[in-house]
């Protein structure tokens, strides 16, 4: 039986308060990332991405720390599990 693998990271995100509407809307845009919750005054923010494989969300991760306006973004938890087609 093929199977294929779920993996879920939450990522904290800090961007430059003054563009955290730009950051956001750019988060906004990647495939299986979601926006949870955000600090205007310190620029943070709480994000989730789901991903096929551990790799796609390594690429992910990379993607989001590249973003105009991102100070740092780091892996703050991760879940990975293999489901049975």
């Amino acid at each position: 039986m093929a199977s294929s693998q779920f993996t879920c990271s939450g990522i904290a995100v800090i961007a430059w308060p003054e563009r955290l509407a730009e950051v956001r809307e750019a988060l906004g845009r990647l495939e299986g990332v979601e926006v949870h919750h955000e600090d205007a005054a310190s620029g943070r923010l709480v994000v989730t991405q789901v991903a096929g494989s551990v790799d796609e969300q390594m690429d992910g991760l990379r993607r989001i720390q590249r973003l105009d306006g991102v100070l740092a973004a780091d892996l703050v938890y991760h879940v990975s599990e293999e489901l049975e087609a």
